[in-house]
């Protein structure tokens, strides 16, 4: 097995109508700061790099945060984080999570669908695509296990 480092994006949520943002937004407000003034690119991007950092520790495998992806427009898609992962602890993550249960999601979530034509459907293409099993992973870990980020421990820097 090769030791290298798989790239993915993490679908976190992202900041249109989100969590992150409505604490964002609190923080702002709270603080009375102008909105004109406040550099969101950089406000959003610190926020990733330290969520990831919380998740990681959470969930005790390290991921290193690249980059921040934001769309351009929020009607297709919203934010999603840019990190790496290593090979050796995608296969922790597998060994844990691929379950029966986790396969099933993976089998829902890469089906095509009105809206969605997907080009990697079912487990057994997407079991051959690190990176796409990595972000289906994650996904799947953020909606079905009890992760607790403490969103106030993000340092905002506004």
């Amino acid at each position: 097995m090769k030791n290298e480092n798989i790239q993915f994006n993490l679908n976190f949520g992202g900041f249109y109508c989100s969590k992150h943002s409505e604490m964002i937004e609190a923080q702002i407000e709270a603080l009375e700061l102008d909105w004109e003034t406040i550099n969101f690119k950089d406000v959003f991007n610190e926020y990733s790099f330290d969520w990831l950092e919380l998740l990681s520790n959470e969930i005790n495998i390290d991921l290193k945060f690249i980059n921040l992806d934001s769309p351009q427009y929020y009607n297709f898609r919203t934010d999603e984080i840019i990190c790496e992962i290593s090979q050796a602890k995608l296969e922790v993550l597998k060994d844990k999570y691929l379950t029966n249960e986790c396969i099933d999601y993976i089998n829902t979530e890469s089906a095509s669908r009105s809206g969605f034509t997907s080009f990697c459907s079912g487990f057994d293409n997407v079991i051959k695509e690190p990176s796409i099993l990595a972000a289906y992973i994650f996904s799947y870990i953020l909606e079905s296990e009890e992760i607790e980020i403490d969103l106030h421990e993000i340092n905002l820097n506004l």
